[in-house]
């Protein structure tokens, strides 16, 4: 999990804000969407399938959680904002977990068909959840 998520913020350095905002044709969503729908996903099938609050704005995980779509032009600023809190959501989670934080977890069966009992399982298919998103960024990057 960690390493893909390393892997995406390098794929995204180096581009301007006008690339990382662009809609490629016959798509819905945009480089930024993919990253941060990273994080507002992590919030949702750690903390809050386990009875948590979720360490992130509401309004966040709700323009970036699933079936969502960018409604606008994030800055350059809001960007780096969005990198800061994947990078410490990173660390916090870790540390929640070593900590026991996720005692509660309950049962979810996500839009791939994947049934999670524990936070284990939901670790695991998170893995798989950001390798897909990180490939469809490294196949968007080339449109942009």
């Amino acid at each position: 999990m960690q390493k893909t998520r390393i892997n995406f913020v390098r794929l995204l350095d180096g581009l301007t804000t006008e690339q990382l905002n662009t809609i490629p044709t016959g798509l819905n969503n945009n480089l930024i969407w993919n990253f941060a729908h990273l994080l507002a996903t992590q919030q949702v099938i750690f903390y809050r399938l386990s009875g948590l609050i979720p360490n992130l704005d509401e309004d966040f995980i709700k323009c970036y959680r699933r079936f969502s779509k960018p409604e606008a032009f994030v800055s350059a600023e809001e960007f780096e904002k969005i990198k800061q809190n994947f990078e410490q959501a990173q660390e916090t989670f870790f540390e929640d977990y070593r900590m026991g934080a996720f005692t509660n977890f309950k049962r979810y069966t996500t839009s791939f068909g994947v049934q999670l009992d524990t936070l284990e399982d939901a670790i695991k298919f998170s893995s798989v959840h950001d390798g897909l998103h990180y490939g469809y960024a490294m196949a968007m990057k080339h449109l942009v």
